[in-house]
């Protein structure tokens, strides 16, 4: 390949938005296995090459290519979801991004004039360094040991601190120095003068290499076994540390910037237009007979309850059989006289019924509430079995959702003798990791859940909880959610994803979901619950949900509907996001 001043490639493994220029080069990672061929990538497997090893090498595979091919003064290694912001007047915060035009090729600092300043400051570009801590957990900091063992297999990273000590004793002490240290860059992204990048590879492929030899990873499942990947970004630290000191790099750290998986594509004017037409013609109301109760559980507090509204009347629009509803309010006494009366009145236009179930929560309140938009309610849930003595199943429901489906539907889905049955969760591959949860349980958001109540009397779920703290701790930071995936791992009924179709699936997810892109898509064009989990709910005027609308659709069928001057207020507002998103859309396009 021609010599290059800078050569920067960019790891793919499928076609996305790229980035090309005298200083980027997309590469294809495993190419050799991929029967997918990008076009706008070189590929991983031509020259000297490990392209095969993909699977448990990932961007490693891009990096030896790199090493034995390529012949540059500078050397970077980034990931097409992970990119270095090299804008000189960048601040530390995080950036996202969905495409590349020359609006982000500006904004971030991509081009070849801006990456060449960046790499004459400074020996080696790396990522931010933070304080390790498990995701979701920020005051549970930890050593890179000690969050090596917990997310991986700790026998793996002694096996490579003795080959380090056998094969480059110079090292070793800032090897040792990074697994006692509890601050680390991470992703395998820097950028390397051609001396230190030449040393950096032959040290960090001598020594994976042999301890592919040594480390048995055929027990291990697909996650852990990109063990290599893994274990590089603690060598990657370890090795610039002894740059700095003993070679005397400079270094110099650069925002992140990440691409989320792309919201999917949706009509919501369909969507919206379909609720419409449910409200103004909805099922006909029968009349309430000794015919199978489905029984549907909520806990809110008194500001909740609008919102606990809107979800009643879309549940019971979409009813083929609305009177055959019951709705159990677990209720600590915040309910006033008013809420429970506007409530009963609400159900009684659809023939269904409503309990209001008053409960002690003082075994609850040692629980923990770290999240400024959660509550004891949100606990409730976890007494359902013991408060409701003679209900057999409930579907649980938040007060945050619209239902478009028949909830009879979900009802009758078959539990197959799990205590509960539920959908993956937005960031439910890294909510396992940080619980050490198997890999062949999917993490589920408990917003949207059925529960089979007798099956819960069979089980000491108040030890659980008390076991699960007792283990986990300040791991525990989605409450009750976390509490029940710990206790019913894989002892969960999945349900599909269109029965809980949070926000991130509209806007772009940062986070592993515990799902496919093409299952995301195809919940959002035919969504039965939709879950407002982002912390902009639809009656907050910041909300961006293109399904927001859904929320007043309802709400405004009950007493607790808007005024003129908040409905004129609210689509003025909406007006002026929509024009602002088109704008930026368009100068995207530019």
């Amino acid at each position: 390949m021609k010599h290059k001043d800078v050569f920067i490639g960019v790891c793919y493994h499928k076609n996305s938005p790229a980035i090309r220029s005298q200083c980027f080069t997309p590469i294809h990672v495993g190419a050799a296995l991929s029967s997918e061929r990008l076009e706008f990538a070189v590929r991983d497997d031509t020259g000297d090459s490990i392209s095969e090893r993909n699977p448990n090498w990932c961007e490693l595979t891009g990096l030896y290519w790199m090493w034995k091919n390529v012949d540059a003064e500078h050397y970077g290694l980034m990931h097409y979801r992970r990119l270095l912001n090299f804008n000189q007047r960048a601040s530390g915060r995080t950036k996202v991004f969905e495409e590349i035009s020359e609006r982000e090729i500006f904004k971030f600092g991509w081009d070849d004039t801006s990456v060449r300043r960046a790499c004459s400051s400074a020996d080696i570009l790396t990522a931010p360094i933070y304080p390790v801590h498990p995701v979701e957990a920020p005051d549970s900091i930890m050593t890179n040991y000690e969050f090596y063992e917990w997310e991986h297999y700790a026998k793996d990273l002694d096996v490579v601190e003795k080959i380090v000590a056998e094969l480059s004793p110079h090292i070793r002490p800032f090897f040792i120095k990074m697994l006692n240290s509890k601050t680390a860059f991470f992703g395998n992204v820097t950028v390397m003068k051609k001396a230190l990048f030449h040393e950096y590879c032959e040290w960090l492929f001598q020594v994976l290499f042999e301890a592919e030899k040594r480390i048995d990873i055929s027990g291990y499942d697909a996650y852990q076994k990109r063990i290599w990947g893994f274990l590089a970004e603690r060598m990657t630290v370890a090795f610039v540390d002894y740059a700095m000191t003993v070679r005397g790099a400079s270094r110099r750290t650069l925002p992140l910037v990440f691409r989320p998986i792309p919201p999917a594509k949706i009509d919501a004017k369909s969507q919206l237009a379909g609720a419409a037409a449910a409200i103004s013609s909805p099922n006909k109301v029968g009349q309430r007979g000794g015919g199978e109760i489905i029984n549907i559980l909520m806990a809110v507090d008194s500001a909740y309850v609008p919102h606990a509204a809107a979800t009643i009347h879309s549940a019971l629009t979409r009813a083929s059989e609305p009177q055959s509803f019951c709705f159990h309010f677990l209720d600590n006494g915040s309910l006033t006289e008013d809420d429970t009366t506007n409530l009963q009145a609400l159900v009684a236009q659809f023939g269904a019924e409503l309990r209001v179930v008053n409960i002690d929560d003082d075994s609850l309140r040692w629980l923990p509430l770290n999240r400024a938009h959660i509550s004891l309610q949100t606990y409730y849930r976890l007494l359902a079995a013991e408060v409701l003595p003679d209900v057999q199943e409930v579907v649980y429901l938040d007060a945050d959702i619209i239902v478009t489906a028949d909830l009879k539907e979900l009802w009758d889905h078959p539990m197959e003798g799990s205590p509960i049955a539920a959908a993956p969760d937005e960031g439910g591959r890294l909510q396992s990791r940080r619980l050490q949860l198997p890999l062949t349980h999917d993490y589920f958001n408990a917003g949207v859940c059925v529960l089979d109540l007798d099956a819960l009397r069979s089980v000491n779920l108040h030890e659980g909880v008390l076991l699960a703290c007792r283990k986990f701790g300040e791991l525990i930071t989605l409450q009750d959610q976390d509490l029940l995936n710990i206790i019913f791992a894989e002892k969960t009924q999945k349900l599909p994803l269109e029965w809980n179709v949070n926000t991130r699936i509209y806007s772009g997810n940062l986070l592993e979901p515990a799902y496919t892109e093409q299952e995301a898509q195809a919940a959002a064009n035919h969504p039965k619950i939709i879950h407002f989990t982002d912390r902009h709910k639809p009656w907050d005027v910041k909300c961006l949900h293109p399904l927001a609308p859904l929320y007043w659709l309802h709400r405004n069928q009950t007493v607790w509907r808007e005024t003129r001057y908040q409905s004129v207020q609210r689509h003025v507002l909406g007006w002026v996001r929509s024009w602002a998103v088109a704008k930026n859309r368009k100068a995207r396009q530019r």
